[in-house]
């Protein structure tokens, strides 16, 4: 006697479709999250070294405007 492998019913692969489809939407929205904070990150990164930079150059002008 052959043995027959179990194939998917109809329901299983609308479920399975679905799994797919919201593993899917939810990696896109792991994704936007990622660029999101990344830009965050990089324009608070950008802020701070401008401010270090600011701190800087007028420390610098505050000692030669009182050399």
């Amino acid at each position: 006697m052959t043995h027959t492998p179990n194939l998917p019913t109809e329901s299983n692969l609308i479920k399975t479709e679905h799994e797919v489809h919201f593993y899917v939407e939810r990696a896109h929205q792991l994704r936007e999250q990622a660029m999101s904070e990344m830009i965050a990150d990089g324009g608070h990164a950008i802020a701070q070294a401008y401010h270090a930079a600011a701190g800087w150059l007028a420390q610098r002008l505050h000692l030669s405007a009182h050399a």
